[in-house]
């Protein structure tokens, strides 16, 4: 339901579905906390609150909802695709948040803090899908997906590249490795 209030533009309304929601798997965990749905659930309604925050332009506001989303499914020892493929999605997605953040105008160390964040956090989505990596995500659907991940972690790149060149004094090399 939230994602059609989101669709139409009304984010107050996809909010406030979305913190229901979050109410009835709280309350459900708290009520068992062997529910493994449940307590997945409450997760990704954190994701989602997080990403609903981001799409309507809060991307300060956003940066709590999805830490508090990733660090539980982090905790989770990923034994379903849906745990895997959403903390891929929740790392995506605080990168895109710290992007967000480095595309205002703030002074350039400030700017290269918020562009090194958005870089770790797509790199450790990307992680999160290699197909040797431990915590791979085998045929994953994720909802961002890989290929938004890689773009929006070359335009984070991008944007480190010029910031040092604009910083540069003319001669000195203090290139940033990926």
């Amino acid at each position: 339901m939230s994602v059609l209030f989101e669709m139409r533009g009304e984010f107050d309304q996809a909010a406030d579905n979305l913190n229901k929601s979050s109410q009835v798997f709280a309350k459900l965990w708290s009520a068992d906390p062997t529910d493994v749905l449940a307590r997945d659930n409450l997760a990704l309604s954190e994701l989602d609150f997080g990403e609903i925050l981001l799409h309507s332009g809060s991307a300060e506001a956003s940066i709590p909802p999805l830490r508090k989303g990733v660090a539980s499914l982090e905790a989770i020892q990923h034994e379903n695709r849906l745990e895997s493929a959403g903390l891929a999605d929740g790392d995506s997605l605080l990168g895109r948040a710290y992007l967000a953040l480095a595309d205002r105008d703030e002074p350039p160390g400030k700017k290269r803090k918020q562009l090194l964040e958005a870089r770790s956090w797509f790199q450790k989505s990307l992680q999160a899908s290699q197909p040797n990596s431990d915590s791979a995500i085998v045929g994953s659907s994720s909802a961002i997906g890989d290929n938004e991940t890689k773009r929006e972690l070359a335009r984070c790149n991008a944007a480190l590249a010029r910031l040092q060149s604009s910083n540069q004094p003319e001669g000195v090399s203090t290139a940033i490795h990926p």
